[in-house]
């Protein structure tokens, strides 16, 4: 929750996780800041952090680089040699990259529309991009907002047509889902993962996040980087979560709980309701929705001081919050849509 003068709102717009970090996991966090030294420039590799990120994800150091938010992912990809004509193609939906970034650097994003549900044929994608002469293809994996995940085979297919193209896997939401392509890194120089400390690890505030790719790739790019991006703090802070992961992954099944949880509970109130309203099943930390009355629904969040994601169209989004959060939205909505 966050606080506004005495009144408290309910965010669940941004996807961020419910879960407060263990005050004993803080409380050694914040033991470790001793250990820095002020006066010195931070490690321009976090090679401490990215061992640890390694030995989670299972691959080499080699195959990483850290950076500061997704937005600096994208820069270093963008500017580098690697994408030369800065043609994108992406999903209609996908927040992986906002038209707004592209429109203020003049990248021109080429959007394919997906199904209302989120899904998409794979073969009509690839033979609309291969049309428009892409140099990079970008796809939240699960999607953010729709929540769909795609497989491995069709990932492959994607790569396969796109050989000469740079692939961007956004896995910002892998918690909650675990499905991964990381173990294609190795066979396809073209495939780039994006993942981060933001959603499941509940470490938005200090914007961790990981390129994952094949080394040679992650060579070329690394010419590119940012010098010294992350600071000392927010490195000594992220290593040392990470080191307690078997310690998150419960924390991660318990997001996984209530999503369920809330999900099946929307899907009553969609069987129930007097208006028309949909909800979609979600690998992610949100549910995505579709309502002509989407007013209806905006102005009953807004009486319960809940903040949900509204988007141009007829959808929305909810981040999955506590049992209590998700009680309150179900509350809301079936005051406004069950007659």
């Amino acid at each position: 929750m966050q606080n506004k003068g005495k009144e408290q709102s309910i965010m669940l717009n941004n996807n961020e996780s419910y879960i407060h970090l263990e005050e004993e996991l803080v409380f050694k966090s914040i033991l470790e800041l001793k250990n820095i030294s002020f006066n010195r420039y931070p490690d321009e590799n976090a090679e401490k952090l990215k061992s640890e990120y390694a030995k989670y994800a299972n691959i080499n150091c080699s195959n990483i680089i850290v950076c500061n938010g997704n937005y600096e992912i994208l820069d270093l990809i963008l500017r580098s040699k690697l994408v030369k004509e800065k043609r994108i193609l992406t999903l209609n939906p996908d927040c992986a990259i906002e038209d707004a970034y592209c429109i203020n650097n003049k990248f021109n994003c080429i959007r394919f529309k997906s199904d209302e549900d989120g899904k998409f044929d794979i073969s009509k994608f690839i033979i609309f991009g291969m049309k428009k002469d892409i140099d990079l293809v970008v796809i939240s994996n699960p999607n953010n907002p729709t929540g769909n995940n795609i497989s491995n085979d069709d990932i492959v297919k994607i790569l396969k047509s796109f050989r000469s193209s740079i692939v961007l896997i956004d896995e910002s939401y892998f918690e909650f889902s675990s499905d991964t392509c990381i173990s294609l890194i190795d066979e396809y120089e073209n495939l780039l993962i994006t993942r981060t400390l933001s959603n499941g690890w509940g470490l938005a505030g200090i914007k961790i996040d990981f390129l994952i790719g094949n080394i040679e790739t992650i060579k070329k790019l690394k010419n590119n980087t940012i010098i010294k991006s992350v600071n000392s703090l927010s490195q000594s802070v992220a290593t040392r979560i990470l080191s307690n992961s078997n310690d998150m992954k419960s924390k991660f099944q318990e997001i996984i709980k209530q999503r369920d949880i809330f999900y099946y509970k929307l899907k009553d109130i969609e069987d129930e309701s007097s208006l028309e309203i949909k909800f979609y099943k979600s690998k992610g930390n949100y549910i995505y929705g579709r309502s002509p009355y989407k007013n209806v629904l905006l102005k009953a969040m807004h009486n319960k001081g809940i903040i949900i994601k509204s988007f141009d169209d007829d959808s929305f989004r909810i981040t999955v919050g506590s049992k209590l959060q998700n009680e309150k939205v179900i509350e809301a909505l079936k005051k406004s849509f069950v007659y």
